[in-house]
């Protein structure tokens, strides 16, 4: 009888589970945290859990996105038919190949299906947003002055010397202007752009000398960040001609 009676009692010990560890994990599945995120364009971040996620649970502030170690408010947060991703919509826009890192405000945010919460904000690292496979575009290229150029000052000859290169491109890089005469090269200049508008001085120089009298033409590239080059056939070109010095 005695026997009985402490098997019994070990058996009710057994079954004697707290209320909170049944509360925290009741289906015996982990919590769902985030495992990692890939940047899908240059607003958008795919966040992947663990386990499915409760989409009532989902909020845009429920979520931290870092893009370059900047801030981007998070505006949109879309859960995947099967529960196990989020994509993020940021109000902000990256750079191509742009990588980050994200995490959630604070455990207990999100939960799964079965009412589980998050254990873990911890950051977890977002992929590098697509390539720039696009180059630059230029636009509205021309010379302040294009005819009868000069480049010292003289009251006979030369009363107003020197031009500006003008300019738009669509996006940071380096200007290649390719001089021509009688259709063959005779050198390049390089300088500094920047998105939209440009105002370059030009100094009449070409690989460090001052071209002579003549009528030349320019075709002009720009080079972005990643080595994207304006196609040759997309380069605009202009004519501009130097007086005697």
């Amino acid at each position: 009888m005695r026997r009985v009676l402490a098997i019994v009692a070990a058996v009710a010990a057994v079954g004697a589970v707290p209320a909170t560890a049944g509360a925290a994990d009741p289906t015996g599945t982990p919590p769902p945290n985030l495992v990692r995120g890939l940047a899908t364009s240059q607003n958008t971040v795919d966040v992947q859990f663990n386990e499915p996620v409760d989409p009532n649970s989902v909020q845009t502030n429920d979520f931290i996105l870092e893009m370059t170690e900047a801030n981007r408010p998070v505006i949109g947060a879309t859960v995947s038919p099967d529960g196990t991703k989020v994509t993020l919509t940021s109000s902000t826009f990256w750079d191509p190949g742009t990588a980050g890192q994200v995490h959630l405000t604070a455990p207990g945010v999100i939960l799964d299906p079965a009412g589980v919460p998050n254990s873990s904000a911890d950051w977890v690292t977002v992929g590098a947003a697509p390539g720039d496979f696009a180059p630059p575009v230029v636009t509205h290229f021309h010379l302040t002055k294009s005819h009868g150029l000069c480049f010292t000052y003289n009251v006979r000859r030369c009363k107003r010397p020197g031009a500006a290169w003008i300019y738009r491109v669509t996006e940071d890089g380096d200007a290649y202007f390719t001089v021509f005469r009688h259709g063959k090269v005779v050198g390049v200049r390089r300088y500094n752009g920047q998105p939209g508008s440009n105002y370059i001085n030009f100094d009449g120089k070409i690989n460090g000398r001052r071209l002579p009298r003549g009528v030349y033409s320019v075709r002009l590239g720009v080079k972005d960040v990643v080595g994207n080059m304006t196609p040759i056939p997309q380069q605009p070109r202009t004519r501009f001609s130097v007086k005697r010095r």
